[in-house]
């Protein structure tokens, strides 16, 4: 069977590549906790309503009704992670699509795309930054606009990282989403939030502890274990801060996280895409692939998130 000519090849590995992204997508962290929307023009702006985070297109000055902020400031991301293949290992091969050791490295290159993704969206967490309308995105009786007073509280003062502190914990974040208010009083959740199974995102460094807390039927020392099988838990590999760790609503209404992209990862290289490869390896010593990824994430609801502090 004849090698296929080398725009085939290409659009394979794009295709490859893309396929990797989509499914390491489904093992983020972040899976099914962020608002998307792709944006190739560049237009779309990232706003704050009162009760919840919206994409908006905006004209010029205009301010939508509605909305307490047209803009704030987002992490702007432009991800390279460029493969460097001999010319001598590319003129071995069966083609591009007949080698593994070839298509090994460009698969890994879409996890990868996605794999930044999620550490910029671990560093939005540990930084709390601005939440757009102000103040911190992570706050204790933080005073929300046009609210006539109403405040919200998403951060608990942790009581310490044992098994023990941290279901103290847990209910004690629980407490602050049964608390919350919207800006016209009333309560956001309600009671039925007790009987959901939240979302803990942690750092690895608390792995056992978190297993310990909500995998473990029985407790250490006997008895049942009461926060068993009470929550989802989901290791962030990319967050620096050993102690500090979330609970996340597991059916938001508003996302507590946003992202626009550009599109989706490119796939880049400096073979041309013409019929044979030997021309456009001629004067070459490798071959480089690349995915070319740009994207902007930013925070959404903090009706959605609570953090419990023991930094």
């Amino acid at each position: 069977m004849p090698t296929p000519d080398l725009k085939t090849q290409l659009a394979y590995c794009k295709g490859e590549m893309l396929n990797a992204f989509n499914e390491a997508s489904k093992l983020s962290p972040f899976r099914g906790l962020v608002a998307e929307k792709r944006d190739p023009a560049g237009i779309v702006k990232f706003a704050l309503s009162f009760i919840g985070p919206a994409f908006r297109v905006f004209t010029g000055e205009a301010q939508p009704v509605g909305l307490d902020a047209a803009n704030f400031t987002v992490e702007t991301v432009k991800y390279k992670n460029p493969v460097s293949i001999s010319k001598s290992q590319l003129d071995r091969a069966k083609g591009i699509m007949g080698d593994e050791l070839i298509m090994r490295p460009i698969r890994k290159m879409g996890g990868d795309a996605l794999y930044a993704r999620d550490a910029k969206m671990a560093a939005l967490l540990e930084a709390n930054g601005n939440d757009g309308l102000g103040s911190a995105f992570f706050a204790t009786a933080a005073t929300l606009r046009n609210s006539n007073g109403v405040t919200l509280t998403n951060t608990v003062s942790g009581t310490g990282n044992g098994e023990s502190a941290t279901r103290t914990d847990f209910y004690s974040g629980i407490a602050a989403f049964n608390a919350m208010k919207n800006v016209a009083g009333w309560r956001v959740h309600g009671d039925s939030f007790q009987a959901t199974k939240p979302i803990i995102l942690y750092p690895a460094a608390l792995q056992s502890v978190m297993e310990g807390v909500f995998m473990a039927q029985t407790l250490s020392l006997g008895g049942a274990n009461t926060t068993y099988n009470r929550a989802e838990l989901r290791m962030v590999g990319d967050l620096t801060d050993t102690t500090d760790w979330f609970i996340v609503n597991a059916r938001p209404t508003y996302m507590p996280f946003m992202f626009v992209d550009e599109a989706e990862p490119d796939f880049k290289t400096n073979l041309q895409n013409g019929d044979s490869a030997d021309a456009a390896l001629m004067l070459r010593d490798e071959v480089i692939f690349n995915s070319d990824y740009s994207f902007e994430c930013a925070f959404g609801s903090r009706l959605e998130i609570v953090r419990v502090v023991n930094s």
